[in-house]
């Protein structure tokens, strides 16, 4: 009898994955909901709280990738696994940054406006491995969905933005409405990296991948043109020049995969002619923006900001080594910043960069040359695989990275663009022209679109009811995607867990304590919408693991809620109990002790009968900041300034210490000018600012502070010249004249 034929089995999209692995669904979601996440009940509203979901969700990542490691039977030599030991090796190198860091604190967890430090490095290198898995797994289309329907919140919130909007501005966005937008951001420049990203990925998902259907089609038709919109809406130079490049690789890429022979000879043709135009174009640029460099603007800007970091490196010969220490870079770099500096702001405060504005000087200041070269030359291992590759996407991630690279080059990563970077360049190492599609669980996307909404709505729901018009606005474009990504099913939100974000979001419509439940309320249920599906019985030293993180990263979170609390709390008991909360549970962030003593300064303004004990109090503060980041400048010289208001005698001590961290301080030494003249030594006051004109010219507040004096002393035809020569040097000096002028 013949034998009966076997039947294949079924590979057709109607019966997908049931399940994913915990690192993969711990990804997804953080592709998803990190960029719609903001916290204006923060003290720094953006870039630390999607930090810590970031760390929480790769150690769930880590956990899973750990004990899939262990289970795994006879692994390959390292030595043919290049990727997986330069991965390795950056991780290593990594800590021991950290470990012989000017701070070790600090490079730990990172300063309080970035909470870039170590553990942000080490969640971006797990998810770089994850995402590479999932890649060679052929999820990478999944992982492009994730990042699409991650981008809806900050996309609609950007828009609205421009068309004035924004109900949560003044608590949190400081670019003026109407004129650039800032999204769930916070800043026109990381939106524009991170939507470079977005539309890069969005194309080959329409090109590559698109639905049979003519209506999804259309929708993501819809979705790239708003992305382009919004990209140049931003007006960010660096994400235009990104994008320049990025479209040029594409296309050349494109061309050359298309044709053979001799017409591949053409095409490389046409790739020289090509760099020979940008050179050119370039060689223009440089012509026209050549003024601007000398005559100032953020190109002067940035060049003095490079020249002061390369000097600092260069005073500190063993940082070519191991660098300085993730994130502590304005530590040290006060010393070597120039004073002029000081006349591109506005309010002509003397700011200390926490960034090179440039990646590759900030990969070197942090730590060293290896750990530079060791992101090169994991960039050129992505790239020349992406090279030799023939999957059809390799040309699009090839173009992505060189058009990041390019913005970066005058820009520097935060942390929701630098996530998708991780994940491209995960991409990039794992592709491969064999696998075939793996298709997604329907029930993942619909996590992600919960993941991004209720993420959104921890945010907007403090800017009620404004913040829910934005919400309900943001809500189509994000079902509509999710039907254009996944046609073939429905959206079915019948998990329980999808709900369990609720009490968390509707804590957050108000400040106080509360906000601090609805923190960790939503980091639980972060955790359990990344561990549904995570067998019970491979819980143990990870559920661990995980609490662990868990407790550590949430303590400094909620001791900058506690900060912002107190700063705008009216009630005393509560500003106080608020207060003495920020402290315990952030001891080691001067930022936040510095910013108590300012608002004790405030408070004994008002209440002149408490005034001694009061001002022990701001004393004990302004030391215990100084205690806990003996390097940092800000709180010193604000402890400087408070002593000379107070005229203690020993300002002048307070005033040389402050110094000492900061030489260049233009704004410190006018002020420690002015207390000399207070205090009757003003031909020194007067030599101190005369000094300073030559120091820097463009400085506008010495003149006014010099003609003061001069009046003082009984000589106004000195005054009128210095007047006069303010008037000439310095072009914002109308401005500061009215704004500081006496009632």
């Amino acid at each position: 009898m013949p034998r009966p034929k076997r039947r294949k089995p079924a590979t057709h999209p109607s019966k997908p994955h049931t399940a994913l692995r915990p690192a993969y669904l711990a990804l997804l979601l953080a592709l998803a909901g990190i960029p719609a996440l903001f916290n204006i009940h923060s003290g720094a509203s953006f870039e630390p709280d999607k930090a810590a979901v970031l760390i929480l969700l790769a150690a769930v990542a880590g956990a899973d990738l750990l004990l899939g490691a262990a289970s795994r039977g006879p692994r390959p030599r390292i030595m043919r696994q290049p990727a997986q030991a330069l991965l390795a090796g950056l991780a290593a190198w990594a800590m021991l940054i950290t470990l012989t860091s000017i701070d070790p604190v600090t490079s730990l967890w990172g300063n309080y406006y970035r909470a870039y430090g170590l553990l942000t490095l080490l969640a971006g290198l797990i998810f770089l491995l994850t995402a590479r898995q999932m890649t060679q797994a052929g999820l990478h289309w999944l992982l492009i969905d994730a990042i699409l329907l991650g981008a809806v919140i900050p996309l609609t919130y950007g828009l609205l933005q421009l068309l004035s909007l924004d109900p949560v501005r003044g608590m949190g966005v400081s670019f003026p409405l109407g004129q650039r937008a800032s999204s769930t951001l916070g800043n026109p420049l990381y939106l524009g990296d991170y939507l470079l990203l977005t539309l890069f990925l969005a194309l080959p998902r329409r090109l590559l991948h698109p639905p049979a259907a003519k209506l999804p089609r259309r929708i993501l038709e819809i979705f790239i043109l708003l992305l382009l919109l919004l990209l140049g809406l931003t007006f960010s130079r660096s994400a235009y020049l990104g994008l320049l490049i990025a479209a040029s690789v594409a296309l050349i890429l494109w061309r050359m995969k298309r044709r053979a022979g001799p017409a591949r000879l053409a095409s490389s043709s046409l790739v020289l002619l090509a760099g020979a135009a940008a050179l050119l174009l370039g060689s223009a640029l440089l012509v026209w923006l050549w003024p601007r460099l000398q005559h100032g603007g953020t190109l002067q800007q940035r060049w003095l900001i490079w020249q002061a970091a390369l000097n600092l490196m260069r005073s500190r010969p063993r940082a070519w080594l191991l660098g300085l220490g993730f994130d502590t870079l304005p530590l040290a770099l006060a010393p070597h910043l120039s004073p002029t500096l000081a006349h591109f702001e506005p309010d002509f405060i003397f700011r200390i960069p926490d960034r090179a504005h440039a990646w590759p000087l900030d990969a070197l200041v942090a730590g060293g040359v290896p750990w530079l070269l060791g992101w090169l030359v994991l960039g050129l291992l992505a790239l020349t695989r992406l090279l030799r590759s023939k999957h059809a996407l390799a040309p699009w991630l090839a173009a992505l990275l060189l058009g990041r690279a390019t913005l970066l080059l005058v820009s520097f990563p935060t942390h929701a663009p630098d996530l998708l970077g991780w994940a491209i360049l995960g991409m990039a190492l794992g592709l491969s022209a064999q696998k075939t599609i793996s298709p997604a669980p329907a029930v993942t996307l619909d996590a992600l679109v919960v993941m991004a909404a209720w993420m959104a709505a921890f945010g907007f729901i403090a800017a009620w009811p404004g913040g829910l018009f934005l919400w309900l606005m943001a809500l189509p474009l994000l079902i509509a995607l999710r039907h254009a990504l996944a046609p073939e099913s429905t959206l079915a939100l019948t998990s329980p867990l999808f709900y369990a974000a609720l009490p968390a979001i509707l804590l957050n419509q108000h400040g106080g304590m509360g906000s601090w439940l609805a923190w960790i309320l939503l980091m639980v249920w972060i955790v359990a919408m990344a561990w549904q599906q995570w067998p019970q019985h491979r819980a143990g030293w990870q559920m661990a693991l995980i609490a662990v993180m868990l407790v550590l990263i949430t303590g400094p979170r909620l001791g900058d809620i506690a900060y912002k609390t107190a700063l705008l709390s009216s009630h005393t008991d509560e500003r106080e109990q608020a207060l003495a909360a920020a402290l315990r549970l952030a001891p080691y962030d001067h930022i936040m002790a510095a910013g108590v003593a300012w608002s004790n300064t405030q408070r004994a303004a008002t209440q002149p009968h408490a005034r001694e004990s009061r001002t022990a109090a701001i004393s004990q503060l302004y030391e215990r900041a100084m205690q806990a980041q003996p390097l940092a400048p800000e709180p010193a010289a604000a402890y400087a300034r408070w002593l000379s208001d107070q005229q203690a005698s020993h300002a002048d001590a307070a005033f040389e210490h402050a110094l000492s961290l900061s030489p260049h301080d233009i704004q410190l030494l006018n002020d420690r000018a002015i207390f000399w003249a207070a205090t009757g030594r003003s031909a020194a006051a007067i030599d101190e600012l005369e000094r300073l004109l030559m120091l820097a010219p463009r400085y506008g507040p010495t003149y006014r502070h010099l003609a003061q004096l001069y009046r003082e002393i009984g000589d106004p035809a000195a005054a009128d010249a210095v007047e006069q020569q303010g008037r000439a040097q310095t072009p914002w000096w109308t401005f500061w004249n009215a704004k500081n002028a006496p009632e």
